[in-house]
């Protein structure tokens, strides 16, 4: 998905974060979990959108093809939300999400891209 991007390992991590700690989860003095209905219901372009505007302009200025990869961030967030739901779910602190390997939709997730749906 990003193999066409050369990609400052940091850009990676922030979007891990920014999809764990808020997207799947956001704190006000206590940390809290979204459902997996809220979740589902997030548009995934708009999620890139909001991640992207925040980064620092040195990840902006690259000559990237911005529209794709925003698509791919997309993508890619669509792939985590379950990850880091299970990850915060099942305790597994331990662990980066993006090394379990689950089947969202047995939990009930919806994945709104086909590369991250079931065969």
């Amino acid at each position: 998905m990003f193999k066409d991007y050369d990609l400052p390992k940091g850009f990676l991590i922030k979007l891990g974060k920014f999809v764990s700690h808020e997207v799947v989860s956001y704190f006000d003095g206590q940390r809290h979990y979204r459902t997996i209905n809220e979740l589902n219901q997030y548009d995934r372009l708009k999620l890139a959108n909001q991640f992207y505007s925040r980064l620092h302009e040195s990840y902006k200025d690259t000559g990237w093809n911005e529209k794709k990869l925003l698509m791919d961030i997309a993508i890619s967030i669509d792939d985590k939300i379950p990850k880091a739901y299970m990850k915060h779910f099942y305790k597994l602190h331990d662990h980066g999400p993006s090394n379990l390997i689950i089947d969202g939709e047995s939990y009930g997730f919806v994945y709104q891209y086909e590369e991250n749906k079931s065969i």
